[in-house]
C-alpha cells in the first residue's frame, strides 16, 4: 500500500478530470433494496476470491473513493472493483486496482482522515449502470436529509445484503453527535467528520464501510465507523474537509 503525498489535492484534481475493530461497520440496518441503475456510482470492493469487504464510489474514469481503514493491509494488486450491479452475488463488471493512495494523515488509532483513493488499471466506461458521482463541496451542518448506501449486514444475525441497501438519514452538528455518544467515543468525533442519525434501530453496522453518504448526485461523506448498530449516530469522513 502506498500513501499519497497529498490526498487533499488529489480529491479535487481527480474528481474534476480490514482490520477488525469494534468501531467498524457499514450494514444498512432497516434499509431498502436498490434497483438496477438507481445508484450507478456505487461499487463493491472485493478480494481476488470475490469476497466483498468494503464499499466505494466512482469519482471519474480512473478513480474510486473509499475509507482509509478499508485499505489497511491490502495489496494494491489484489483488489477487484465491481461496478455496474446493485446485486452482490451477480452481474457487474470487474476492474482491477493498480495503486492505492491513503490520506497521509490517516490515523487508525484516532480514526482521523479516514479516506483513500483507488486507481483502476483500465478506465471505467459509462453506461446506465456505471456513472460517476461528484464531490460535495458544501459545509453540511445539522438537519440535512441525506442517503446512506451499503451492502453490509441487514440483520443482527450477520447476513450480508445481496441487493445494495439505501436508507434516508439526517445530518447532525458535531455537538449533537458528541452528546449522543458515550464519553469514550467522543474523542473519535472530529471537526472533519460527518455525523448522521436515523430512526431508532436503523443505520450502519458490521460489513460495509467505505460506502458513500450522498445528497442528490454528490458524495458528502464516506462511511467510517459506528458502535451499537442503529442506536447511536453513525460517523463518516467529511468529503468537503478533504478536498
Amino acid at each position: 500500500m502506498k500513501k499519497a503525498v497529498c490526498l487533499v489535492a488529489l480529491l479535487s484534481i481527480f474528481a474534476a478530470g480490514a482490520f477488525a475493530s469494534p468501531f467498524f461497520s457499514g450494514r444498512i440496518l432497516g434499509g431498502s433494496d436498490a434497483v438496477a441503475g438507481q445508484f450507478p456510482f456505487a461499487v463493491s470492493l472485493r478480494t481476488l476470491l470475490n469476497t466483498h469487504f468494503c464499499g466505494g464510489c466512482i469519482l471519474n474514469e480512473r478513480w474510486v473513493l473509499t475509507s482509509g481503514h478499508c485499505m489497511m493491509g491490502r495489496d494494491q494488486d489484489a483488489i477487484n472493483i465491481v461496478a455496474g450491479s446493485h446485486l452482490r452475488n451477480s452481474g457487474g463488471l470487474v476492474f482491477r486496482s493498480s495503486r492505492i493512495f491513503t490520506h497521509p494523515n490517516f490515523n487508525f488509532n484516532l480514526m482521523t482522515n479516514d479516506v483513500s483513493l483507488i486507481l483502476v488499471t483500465t478506465p471505467f466506461f459509462w453506461t446506465n449502470n456505471i456513472q460517476p458521482i461528484s464531490l460535495g463541496d458544501a459545509e453540511i451542518s445539522g438537519g440535512v436529509t441525506a442517503t446512506l448506501l451499503g451492502w453490509g449486514w441487514t440483520t443482527n444475525l450477520g447476513s450480508l445484503a445481496d441487493a445494495l441497501q439505501w436508507l434516508p438519514t439526517v445530518t447532525l452538528t458535531q455537538d449533537e453527535c458528541r452528546s449522543r455518544h458515550a464519553l469514550a467515543q467522543r474523542a473519535f468525533i472530529h471537526d472533519n467528520t460527518l455525523c448522521t442519525s436515523n430512526a431508532f434501530g436503523q443505520g450502519m453496522c458490521m460489513g460495509d464501510t467505505g460506502g458513500p453518504v450522498i445528497i442528490g448526485n454528490s458524495v458528502i461523506g464516506i462511511k467510517s465507523w459506528s458502535v451499537q448498530c442503529g442506536l447511536v449516530p453513525d460517523i463518516h469522513a467529511r468529503v468537503s474537509s478533504h478536498r
